[in-house]
């Protein structure tokens, strides 16, 4: 090995190294974490291409959750702690296996450790769980294991056992769906018109369990709400990587529907995401996705997000108009859309031109009254 490569090795292991809190990460880091945490095969080039601030959003927010209460509930304090149990998940290790490597290790630290100051001569179980299901969550960007104080606002999954990889195969795979139904998706149909047109609101998550998950109201006077899951760059990363956890079926019908609600093709769409794109963190490359074709717009098409997506499309199909803006934009029925708006239009007529025969008349009694004028 060159003295170059010993020291950027060496400089990269050094921002490794750095504290889980220390928020913002510079960009430097962020590639360097990315990479190792990861696994990803992938040169720096690459990797600038892509706007890595909605993931970082992410990291920082779950480094943040995990370590409030001074970090009681969780052990790693660096981020190569967390890199180093990412690295066994990746490699299929049982959380069994895990637990007990991260008991021995914090039991019994090295010399070297000691000197650095960064460990604690014995760690609780909920700690070192606590580390094991934050670094999972990293990997995957879902909530994993449920929160030991507080409320996290998303939906969690419960590994306990076994392989990280298996279990999360597992659990996609009893979501999927099959049933007979047949539906399919009109260009109409994206998260705008969900918003505009049946009333929807649109909450972006950095959660994938919660992707197309709606919440009814509690009543007419409250909105339903959509999570949507808006994190393609992230999707897109996990071709680079030697150990993928995520099913590659998976990944790319998560991306079809993300291109069905934001097609690439609409004006509307594209000029409404940019408008929220950064006052929410979105990832750009959401809205740069190839557009579905009419035969790829099919029910059939999904099946880890059909059953969610039957839901959203009943929801939008069975919303009534409820105020001035979304009778102008719903035009789903046509010769209704046309009657209410003629309809409008003559009462609008009607009114003015009484007004102006109201005037006329007043105007007529007043000269009546004063005939010199």
């Amino acid at each position: 090995m060159s003295v170059s490569s010993r020291s950027d090795t060496s400089i990269e292991l050094r921002t490794l190294r750095t504290p889980l809190q220390d928020t913002p990460i510079d960009r430097t880091l962020q590639f360097n974490l990315l990479k190792a945490l990861l696994g990803l095969n992938v040169s720096e080039t690459e990797l600038k291409r892509i706007d890595l601030s909605p993931f970082f959003k992410f990291y920082a927010e779950r480094c943040d959750f995990a370590l409030t209460d001074r970090g009681h509930y969780v052990s790693c304090k660096t981020h190569e702690d967390l890199i180093s149990i990412a690295k066994c998940i990746r490699h299929g290790h049982t959380r069994e296996e895990i637990q007990a490597r991260l008991r021995l290790e914090y039991a019994n630290p090295s010399d070297q450790e000691q000197d650095h100051g960064r460990r604690f001569v014995q760690v609780q179980d909920d700690a070192i769980n606590g580390s094991i299901d934050l670094a999972a969550g990293l990997l995957t960007m879902i909530g994993i294991g449920k929160p030991r104080f507080g409320s996290l606002g998303y939906e969690v999954m419960e590994w306990r056992t076994g392989p990280f990889g298996e279990f999360i195969r597992n659990w996609f795979d009893e979501q999927k769906t099959q049933t007979g139904e047949y539906v399919r998706f009109e260009r109409s149909f994206h998260a705008l018109s969900l918003e505009v047109i049946a009333g929807v609101k649109i909450e972006w998550t950095y959660n994938l369990v919660d992707h197309l998950r709606l919440l009814d109201a509690d009543d007419d006077q409250h909105e339903s709400v959509v999570q949507i899951f808006h994190c393609a760059s992230f999707l897109h990363l996990q071709k680079y990587r030697t150990h993928p956890l995520l099913p590659p079926s998976l990944i790319d019908e998560t991306l079809q529907t993300i291109a069905l609600l934001l097609p690439r093709e609409d004006e509307s769409v594209q000029t409404w995401y940019r408008k929220i794109e950064k006052q929410h963190t979105l990832d750009p490359s959401a809205i740069k996705l190839p557009y579905l074709k009419r035969e790829q717009r099919r029910i059939e098409n999904f099946s880890f997000w059909r059953e969610r997506l039957i839901i959203l499309k009943q929801c939008y199909d069975e919303s009534e108009p409820r105020d001035i803006r979304q009778w102008w934009y719903d035009r789903r029925k046509g010769v209704q859309w046309y009657t209410f708006w003629v309809a409008i239009f003559v009462l609008l007529l009607t009114l003015f031109f009484g007004l102006v025969q109201s005037i006329e008349g007043a105007l007529q009694v007043y000269k009546s009254y004063h005939p010199t004028l």
